[in-house]
């Protein structure tokens, strides 16, 4: 079987080369002349480019969204925290500038009176009586009942109260002279003064 494969590759390639002959012969009779035969172009290198390379940006990855029940077993979300803010602290304020002085007053030329020396207070003599009878208080101070008589005071002006027993009241000014003698009588039914 060897030797027959043999024998029929070899007889194929004799085929091949006649025919190869043949063929140059035709070429040679047609064009009257013996044109060379061109020998076989080399393949031409393929150059293949490099083919651009478009980077695309990465997508950011999407999270499923949770659900609402997840949602609800984990809780709810932290709440942001506040920004805290460092207080201001002031500095310290300037010191006021100092004023000046004012400018000395001249003092004024204050004349002192000499105090005036008087003498004792002179004094008078009352006389007070009253109808019906009636206590008699001079300058807030209770004297005794009416009548009252020759009862020393001082000069001058004195409050006298009179006032009897059913609190009938008679107040009037008694001016009392130096070395004087005043009289007075009350009438309280008449309401009147009586001879002095």
């Amino acid at each position: 079987a060897s030797s027959t494969n043999g024998w029929m590759a070899g007889a194929g390639l004799g085929l091949l080369v006649g025919a190869l002959a043949l063929g140059a012969l035709i070429v040679r009779t047609q064009q009257g002349n013996e044109l060379p035969v061109a020998a076989p172009a080399p393949p031409a290198a393929t150059t293949t480019a490099p083919s651009a390379v478009i980077e695309t940006p990465p997508q950011p990855a999407v999270l499923p969204s949770p659900s609402p029940a997840s949602t609800s077993r984990a809780g709810p979300a932290p709440a942001e925290p506040t920004p805290v803010t460092a207080p201001i602290v002031a500095g310290p304020a300037p010191a006021p500038e100092p004023l000046p002085a004012p400018a000395p007053t001249p003092a004024a030329n204050v004349v002192v009176a000499a105090p005036v020396e008087s003498g004792p207070v002179g004094t008078g003599r009352v006389s007070i009586s009253a109808v019906p009878r009636a206590q008699v208080s001079i300058d807030g101070t209770y004297v005794r009942y009416t009548p009252l008589y020759d009862y020393s005071l001082t000069a001058g002006t004195h409050e006298v109260i009179l006032q009897t027993d059913t609190h009938q009241t008679k107040r009037f000014t008694l001016t009392v002279p130096e070395d004087g003698n005043v009289t007075r009588v009350w009438f309280f039914d008449r309401q009147e003064w009586g001879g002095n």
